[in-house]
């Protein structure tokens, strides 16, 4: 889903008020509860660099949550960027491609 178009549709009038697109949660079940320890874990009220980790077995949601907070959340910061599938893609091409996808989007640069 287009950040543009959630900012429009989804206007926070809290700093860390959660609201997510429907489309992505419809039918997820567990999903509000996740959220809300992943925020919590963040603490996006905090001056200090956070890093939360989220593994587990394929298909139970790492991916969606990481994705559903990412893009509640990146407005809120000068740069950011969603990589998704690192490994798979690492594996498949140039690491070299990761980063520069990375920083030309923290960057705001077209590529």
């Amino acid at each position: 889903m287009n950040p543009r178009l959630l900012r429009k549709l989804l206007p926070g009038s809290g700093k860390n008020q959660l609201m997510y697109p429907q489309a992505i949660c419809e039918g997820l079940v567990g999903m509000d509860s996740c959220l809300q320890d992943m925020v919590s874990l963040l603490c996006l009220e905090s001056d200090d660099v956070r890093m939360v980790g989220l593994w587990g077995m394929a298909g139970i949601g790492k991916t969606t949550i990481a994705e559903v907070v990412y893009q509640r959340f990146c407005t809120q910061f000068k740069g950011c960027c969603f990589l998704s599938n690192v490994r798979e893609k690492s594996q498949k091409g140039d690491p070299t491609d990761l980063q520069i996808q990375l920083l030309s989007q923290i960057l705001g640069e077209a590529g």
